[in-house]
């Protein structure tokens, strides 16, 4: 599926150009950045001759910095049968934990859908924890749990080194795809929070935003520093549901079930009824109104 140009807020996602190769050796060469891919670490010759095979095919779009104008990764876009896609993804180690993967992926997935798209399929290994927790925050379903199923690698004797994989994926259920992922936006606030990223947290929350925590009221930005000494080792959400809804407004009520790393912080360990409203700004949303209760 050849995608010519699409953009986020930070982002440019364009075709290959010849000036990407010493940005493109940069990551393809990091062992850390392919150590889940089928294949090796490239030197600068192999990087060449992939450059000049991603110029030439349609399925890949790079990913470029808008501040530096630096070419950071790739997504792996490919048609598949029965109005199905497939996914994949890679970003240069220098920029992790920014959010560029969803932001890109993001993007992509809206614009599947829109091409009139039925399906976005993926898979990971199980042990990139990293990839299939971004499947999650993005709103795909993990459909199922392949038992050495492939490798890309021997073993010194020649043995083929088995590798697992999740499969998942995403369908087109309506018309708006960003109310189907309403869910992993609340994902994607959680986990905002638990690595006390205010910049990524205020661009789902609304600076104007009223949050109630543990009786405690304040405003989204006011919320955003609160963060930065936020405790959070791990969190469940369940019993999730959509209790109202129009085409500005979203709100929603779910369980989510949290653990803390400091002992001294288990007063924000437990089990939360929360709610959220969700309003619409322009093509996103982002939260206006968020309180939890004890249950």
């Amino acid at each position: 599926m050849k995608i010519e140009r699409l953009e986020t807020e930070r982002l440019i996602l364009r075709t290959y150009e010849e000036g990407d190769l010493q940005d493109l050796y940069e990551y393809l060469s990091d062992e850390d950045v392919v150590a889940f891919e089928p294949y090796e670490p490239m030197n600068l010759e192999e990087v060449k001759n992939c450059l000049e095979n991603r110029i030439a095919s349609g399925e890949f779009l790079a990913i470029e910095e808008k501040i530096s104008g630096k070419m950071i990764g790739n997504i792996y876009v490919s048609e598949r049968y029965a109005e199905s896609v497939e996914i994949g993804y890679v970003v240069n180690r220098r920029f992790w934990k920014k959010g560029y993967a969803y932001e890109a992926c993001n993007r992509v997935c809206k614009y599947i859908f829109e091409q009139g798209k039925h399906r976005i399929e993926a898979a990971c290994d199980p042990l990139n924890e990293a990839s299939w927790k971004l499947l999650e925050r993005l709103g795909f379903r993990r459909e199922g749990y392949l038992h050495k199923d492939i490798y890309f690698r021997k073993d010194e004797d020649g043995n083929p080194i088995w590798k697992d994989t999740y499969i998942y994926s995403m369908l087109c259920e309506c018309d708006h795809l960003d109310d189907v992922k309403i869910q992993a936006l609340e994902i994607q606030m959680w986990e905002a929070a638990r690595n006390r990223n205010k910049e990524a947290f205020l661009n789902i929350v609304s600076e104007d935003a009223v949050m109630i925590c543990g009786g405690y009221r304040c405003t989204g930005a006011e919320y955003a520093q609160i963060i930065e000494e936020f405790d959070c080792k791990d969190y469940h959400i369940s019993e999730f549901e959509v209790v109202a809804e129009s085409n500005d407004f979203i709100q929603v009520h779910y369980m989510i079930t949290t653990t803390v790393n400091n002992e001294a912080n288990r007063d924000l360990a437990g089990t939360f009824h929360i709610s959220t409203t969700w309003k619409r700004f322009g093509e996103k949303f982002k939260v206006v109104f968020n309180m939890d209760s004890v249950t």
